[in-house]
C-alpha cells in the first residue's frame, strides 16, 4: 500500500508540473536525463573496476544451463524493447518543435544509439559484478551491483539513481501521452473534452489529467501482464504503421516528405513486428485475446461514431456535459498547445 501511495503521489506531482508549464516539464526531462547518464557512467566504471581486479568468472560460460523458453523469450523482448520506444514518443511532440524536419531525425538517430550504448554497458557491468542466480532473484539489480562493489554506500546511491531514472521516464511518458490524447481529440478521434487547453498555461490540461488517472489505475495491475499487453498492442500498431508507410511510399512516391525512412528498415521492422505479434498470440493467447477484444470494441466505436458520424444521443449528452463541467472547474477552452522547443 505504501508503494502504491508513493507512486501515485509521484504521478500526481508530475501531472501538476506538466499542467502548469510545458517548459518546466522539458527542463525536468533534460535534467534527469543528464543525471541518469551520470549514474550510468558511475555504474559502468564500477563494473570496469570490478573486472580490472580480475573478477571475470561471471563471463565464463555465461549461458550454461540456460533453457530456450518461447514465452519467456517473448516477454523478455517486450521488456527490453519498452525502454527503447523513445523514438516513437518523439513523434508525439513533433508539432511543438520549431524545426521537426531537421531536429526529429537527429534526435531519433543519436538518441537511439545513446540509449542502446548505455543499456549494453550497464548490462555488461551487471554481468561482471553479479552472478546469474543473483540477477534472476534481484528486485533491484542496480542497487545490488553497487552494494557488492562499494558496500553500504550503494544502499543510498542505488535507490537514488533508480528513483531518478523512474521519475524521468514517467515525466517523459506523461508529457508525450498527454499530447497524443489532445491531438486525437482535436482531430475528432477521441472525446472533445480531451482537446481542452488551459488558457493561461497553454498545456493539454484535461488530457494530462486523464493520463494521470489511467496511470494510477494501472498501478493496480500486475506489471508483467501490463508489459505483455502493452507490448502486444504497441507492436501491433507499429506493424500497421510500418506497413502503411511502405504502402504510401509506393502509391505516392512523389509526395513531399520533410524526412524519409529507409524502406529496407521499414520492411525489416514490419516483419519484426509481425513476428512479435504472432509469437505473443501463440504463447499468451488469453491475454492477447483480451487485448484484441478491447481493440475491436474501440475500433467499432470509432468506425460508428467518428468515421460514419453516427449521432448517439447519450454520447453527445455526456460529451457536452463533460465539456461544460471541465470549463466550469478549470480555466480551459478548446485550442492549441504552445510550442516548447
Amino acid at each position: 500500500m505504501c508503494l502504491f501511495l508513493c507512486t501515485a503521489f509521484c504521478i500526481v506531482l508530475l501531472t501538476i508540473i506538466n499542467c502548469v508549464s510545458a517548459k518546466w516539464a522539458t527542463r525536468i526531462a533534460e535534467s534527469f536525463t543528464a543525471l541518469k547518464l551520470v549514474a550510468i557512467g558511475f555504474l559502468v566504471m564500477l563494473g570496469a573496476a570490478w573486472v580490472g581486479k580480475g573478477n571475470v568468472e561471471n563471463f565464463e560460460k555465461p549461458f550454461a544451463n540456460s533453457t530456450i523458453n518461447a514465452s519467456s523469450f517473448n516477454l523478455a523482448f517486450f521488456e527490453a524493447l519498452y525502454p527503447l520506444t523513445g523514438w516513437n514518443y518523439l513523434n508525439y511532440v513533433a508539432g511543438e518543435m520549431t524545426d521537426p524536419a531537421r531536429d526529429l531525425p537527429l534526435a531519433v538517430t543519436y538518441g537511439m544509439f545513446l540509449v542502446i550504448g548505455c543499456y549494453l554497458l550497464c548490462n555488461l557491468a551487471y554481468f561482471a559484478i553479479l552472478p546469474k542466480k543473483t540477477m534472476l532473484e534481484s528486485k533491484a539489480i542496480a542497487v545490488d551491483a553497487m552494494v557488492k562493489v562499494i558496500g553500504d554506500t550503494g544502499l543510498v546511491l542505488g535507490p537514488l539513481f533508480v528513483a531518478m531514472s523512474c521519475w524521468g521516464a514517467a515525466n517523459s511518458s506523461l508529457y508525450t501521452a498527454g499530447r497524443v490524447g489532445h491531438a486525437a481529440a482535436v482531430e475528432g478521434h477521441m472525446p472533445r473534452v480531451l482537446a481542452l487547453v488551459h488558457r493561461r498555461y497553454a498545456t493539454p490540461f484535461i488530457s494530462l489529467l486523464f493520463q494521470a488517472f489511467l496511470g494510477i489505475l494501472f498501478l493496480l495491475v500486475d506489471v508483467d501482464s501490463l508489459v505483455l499487453v502493452f507490448g502486444f498492442l504497441t507492436w501491433t500498431f507499429f506493424g500497421g504503421a510500418f506497413f502503411a508507410l511502405i504502402r504510401l511510399r509506393r502509391l505516392e512516391p512523389d509526395l513531399h516528405r520533410p524526412y524519409k525512412v529507409n524502406l529496407y528498415l521499414a520492411n525489416f521492422m514490419c516483419i519484426a513486428s509481425l513476428a512479435l505479434v504472432i509469437s505473443s498470440v501463440s504463447q499468451f493467447p488469453y491475454e492477447c485475446v483480451g487485448a484484441i477484444f478491447f481493440l475491436l470494441v474501440g475500433a467499432g466505436v470509432y468506425m460508428t461514431v467518428v468515421r460514419e458520424a453516427v449521432a448517439v444521443p447519450f454520447v453527445s449528452r455526456v460529451s457536452d456535459a463533460s465539456l461544460t463541467l471541465m470549463k466550469a472547474l478549470f480555466n480551459v477552452d478548446l485550442g492549441e498547445t504552445g510550442a516548447t522547443t
